[in-house]
């Protein structure tokens, strides 16, 4: 999971007024199976030029990372649906 993405969903929360402790959440990701946190590094940013048709900073870099991981994104958003440069679903 994209580091990005417990950030947005960190904003999200605060913004809506929702207890979330980040360190719990985090702690509780790191026992769960399967879970890999994926930092934002070099690898991202040189993806960053493929992600087409995605403009959103944040959503450009989820896309960017999926492409690296040659990952699935999991999202509603329309525009990474309709992006080319990886594949969603949701």
């Amino acid at each position: 999971m994209p580091a990005i993405v417990l950030a947005e969903l960190y904003y999200i929360a605060k913004k809506h007024d929702h207890e979330l402790s980040l360190g719990r959440l985090l702690d509780d990701l790191h026992e769960t199976a399967g879970y890999v946190s994926s930092p934002l590094g070099r690898e991202q940013l040189e993806e960053l030029g493929e992600v087409i048709g995605v403009e959103e900073m944040h959503d450009k870099l989820i896309a960017a990372d999926a492409r690296v991981r040659d990952a699935i994104v999991v999202s509603r958003d329309p525009i990474l649906h309709a992006s080319p440069a990886v594949t969603t679903v949701w």
